[in-house]
């Protein structure tokens, strides 16, 4: 029950992010960044307010809620990132390597080839 409950904010934010952003005929980049922005939660002001609410039992019990979801936020993000990416939903070509996707900057590289092109 505690892992399912503190799973499926993450998960259903995901699906209806997807879901609403696509009945609004969002580019496939944009629903991405938006899909992620409502999953991804800090877990940091979490734990802070579970220090300070509880004490003794509680608090390993309050402090597990934050862990638990920052653990399953970065495993199905990034999972979603890398099948987005694969699928063609991102500014980065899915042809391209793990490692050139996560160090280049492709919305800076749009934009210098933008300003290129209203220069010629």
């Amino acid at each position: 029950e505690f892992y399912v409950g503190v799973m499926l904010p993450c998960c259903a934010g995901l699906v209806v992010a997807n879901i609403l952003t696509s009945f609004l005929s969002l580019k496939k980049p944009e629903r991405v960044t938006l899909s992620v922005e409502c999953c991804y939660q800090n877990v940091g002001i979490a734990t802070s307010v579970a220090l300070t609410m509880f004490e003794g039992d509680e608090l390993a019990q309050a402090m597990a809620v934050p862990l638990y979801y920052g653990l399953v936020e970065a495993i199905i993000l990034g999972l979603y990132c890398i099948v987005a990416w694969k699928a063609g939903w991102t500014k980065a070509p899915k042809n391209v390597s793990f490692y050139t996707m996560i160090t280049t900057s492709y919305e800076v590289l749009l934009v210098e080839h933008l300003d290129l092109k209203a220069v010629e």
